[in-house]
């Protein structure tokens, strides 16, 4: 049992310094990552708590107050996700066009909006479904 705490723990602690790179394509994504790692966090914390482990307890309590602090303050400067319905099927760089107006890097918001909607080809976003689309400074 201590040895798979000691694993579980390491885990997170790797983790939470892995996570300080990560980066996030929207505030959506960041808030939910945030939101998975700390109940995890907090699950471990309650684990070495019951176990009367009191260091190991108050040392996980900093490293998720230091993570979610982190991971608040770098989601603030990202854009949330809105949802969107089209009226017909339309390709995705067109949607990314239509959508991000002249903004650089079209390509990569298709993509984007492919992966988030798990849309099985790029030449047919669906119709009449709601869509998650990343929200700029001005949505078309």
């Amino acid at each position: 049992g201590a040895i798979a705490a000691l694993a579980r723990r390491l885990t997170l602690i790797e983790e939470v310094s892995i996570a300080r790179r990560r980066v996030f394509a929207s505030a959506d994504d960041a808030r939910r990552y945030r939101d998975d790692l700390a109940a995890r966090l907090d699950a471990e914390i309650w684990i070495a708590g019951d176990a009367l482990d009191h260091g190991t307890a108050r040392a996980l309590i900093d490293l998720r107050t230091m993570a979610v602090a982190d991971l608040i303050e770098r989601g603030a400067s990202l854009r949330p996700v809105t949802t969107i319905t089209l009226p017909q099927a339309t390709p995705a760089l067109a949607l990314a066009h239509r959508l991000y107006a002249d903004e650089p890097g079209a390509l990569q918001r298709s993509n984007d909006l492919v992966l988030r909607n798990r849309v099985r080809h790029p030449a047919f976003v669906p119709g009449g479904v709601e869509l998650e689309a990343r929200a700029e400074e001005e949505v078309a």
